[in-house]
């Protein structure tokens, strides 16, 4: 609660720096207050749209949202993408966000091929935590199921 307050303190005094947008947006998505998160991590594109790391963590949320309602996946894959893009394909967790939005909006064999290229790329990058979390998913989307964050 301590950092929520500091960080919704930084958002107020510098409103036009993203950054803390960003890092508030996560604290709230660990709290589960998604909605406000949301709003954050769609501010932080805003003010900063050619961010990928903005892009790609508003495309995450929309996607993998417990919320229903608050669920946006064909939203997500177009922000996915321009991050992709923008990374020119080089990121693995960039390339698993665009699979779990693939994912949750039905594209079920795109979200597959798109979590094997991003399993590769991670074990070429020796990024062994990326690694074992795109093993998880592909297993998901070969299973025909989404991607949904935990409940906090």
């Amino acid at each position: 609660a301590a950092l929520r307050a500091a960080l919704a303190e930084a958002v107020r005094v510098w409103p036009r720096e993203p950054t803390f947008r960003d890092l508030y947006a996560g604290c709230l998505e660990a709290q589960g207050f998604w909605e406000e998160a949301l709003a954050q991590r769609r501010e932080a594109v805003a003010l900063a749209p050619a961010r990928p790391e903005f892009l790609n963590n508003l495309a995450w949320l929309l996607a993998t949202v417990p919320v229903e309602g608050l669920r946006r996946p064909e939203e997500a894959v177009q922000w996915a993408r321009r991050a992709c893009d923008l990374m020119q394909g080089g990121d693995p967790q960039f390339l698993g966000t665009l699979a779990a939005a693939l994912a949750g909006s039905g594209q079920f064999e795109e979200a597959i091929r798109t979590a094997e290229e991003a399993l590769k790329l991670a074990q070429q990058q020796g990024r062994t935590d990326l690694v074992e979390r795109n093993q998880r998913y592909l297993e998901l989307y070969r299973a025909r199921q989404p991607l949904r964050l935990p409940l906090p």
